[in-house]
């Protein structure tokens, strides 16, 4: 699970809570803060069958899908 820290402390806890204990999930917190300053900075990731996935910033919808 890679992550960033969101605009609250909290943010990250629901997906460390879902990695913590299992041997086969690392989780990452990337703190863009120093990158980017402030803003939200975020991004969609689709698993479908284990081997194919895409990884971006397009909204789920046909027409962020076709610009």
């Amino acid at each position: 699970i890679v992550q960033h820290s969101g605009v609250y402390p909290d943010y990250c806890n629901e997906s460390s809570k879902l990695a913590y204990g299992r041997p086969n999930v690392e989780n990452v917190t990337l703190l863009f803060d120093d990158w980017w300053g402030s803003g939200i900075v975020h991004a969609k990731v689709w698993i479908a069958d284990g081997k194919d996935m895409y990884i971006g910033s397009a909204n789920n919808d046909w027409k962020s899908l076709t610009q």
